[in-house]
C-alpha cells in the first residue's frame, strides 16, 4: 500500500481474474488510466505446497519407472518451480514486458506491449497503462486486409522472438492477445517468457528452413537433435516417414495441411 496513494480504483470489481491474481482500472492522480494487477493473498503458500506434492510424485515415480526417468520428471518440476516463482513475482513480470517490448519494436506499427508505469512495481502489484480493445475473433469491422498484414506481423514476430532473440512471450491464448481500438495487437501478460540457448535456436531456425525447403532428412535429423531418444527409438523408420509425407505438404497453404 502506497500512503498516501497516487493511484485511485474507483470500482474494486475486477476487470479480469485468474488463478495468480486479478486486474482492476486505476486513475493515476494526473488522471492518467491505467490497469493494477493485485497477486492473490495466500497463492504463495499454496504453490509452495502443490509443489512439494509434485516433488514427492516425481521421486517416487523415477525410483519406479524408466520412462519416468527418461522423462526427467524430477528436472520437469525443478523447471516448473522456477516458472511458478517467476510468475509470482510482478517484479520479474515488468522486467519481462519491457524485454519483450524491445524485442518486437521494429513491429511497432502492428504489435506492441501495454508500458509498465513505474516506479508502481512490487512483487504483489504492478501498474500499466490501461489499452482499450476486444479479444481476437471479437471484432466485426476489422477489414480482411488489415487482419492479414497483423496475422502477417504477429506470425513474423514470433519466429523473430524464437530463432533470432532466443526470448519469446510464452503465453500466447486468446485472452492474452488484445486487438486494440487503434487496429493494433497488444500482448498482455508476461509472467510467462521463453527462454533458448543458442544451440537450440539455431536448430530451431534450421528446422524452419528445412521445412520451407523440403529437405526431409534435414527436418529428421534436426527433430532428433532436439529430441530425447533411447536406444529403442526407430530414427530409420521416422526418417522414412517423413521422406514418404512431407513432399505432400509442399507449397500448401496453412489452409490445405
Amino acid at each position: 500500500r502506497l500512503t498516501p496513494s497516487p493511484i485511485r480504483i474507483p470500482n474494486e470489481t475486477p476487470l479480469a481474474s485468474a488463478s495468480i491474481g486479478q486486474i482492476h482500472g486505476a486513475l493515476l492522480d494526473s488522471g492518467q488510466a491505467v490497469v493494477v494487477k493485485v497477486r492473490r493473498p495466500g497463492v504463495v503458500e499454496q504453490v509452495d505446497l502443490d509443489l512439494a506434492l509434485l516433488r514427492k510424485t516425481a521421486s517416487v515415480a523415477e525410483g519406479r519407472s524408466d520412462t519416468a526417468k527418461l522423462l526427467q520428471l524430477r528436472a520437469v518440476t525443478d523447471e516448473l518451480d522456477q516458472h511458478l516463482r517467476a510468475e509470482l513475482d510482478f517484479v520479474e513480470e515488468a522486467h519481462n514486458a519491457e524485454l519483450i517490448a524491445q524485442v518486437i519494436d521494429e513491429f511497432r506499427d502492428d504489435l506492441f506491449v501495454p508500458r509498465v508505469i513505474r516506479p508502481y512495481v512490487t512483487p504483489e502489484v504492478l501498474v500499466l497503462e490501461r489499452v482499450e480493445g476486444v479479444k481476437v475473433g471479437e471484432h466485426p469491422s476489422l477489414a480482411p486486409e488489415r487482419a492479414a498484414e497483423l496475422a502477417r506481423s504477429f506470425f513474423r514476430a514470433y519466429i523473430r522472438q524464437v530463432t533470432v532473440n532466443g526470448l519469446y512471450h510464452a503465453d500466447p491464448h486468446r485472452g492474452n492477445v488484445l486487438l486494440t481500438d487503434d487496429g493494433r495487437l497488444a500482448l498482455l501478460d508476461f509472467g510467462l517468457i521463453g527462454r533458448l540457448d543458442d544451440d537450440t535456436r539455431a536448430s530451431l531456425a534450421l528446422l524452419l528452413l528445412a521445412v520451407a525447403q523440403n529437405r526431409a532428412d534435414d527436418v529428421a535429423d534436426l527433430i532428433v537433435s532436439l529430441s530425447l531418444t533411447t536406444a529403442e527409438s526407430d530414427e530409420v523408420g521416422f526418417v522414412h516417414d517423413l521422406r514418404r509425407k512431407l513432399p505432400r505438404y509442399h507449397w500448401r497453404p496453412l489452409a490445405g495441411i
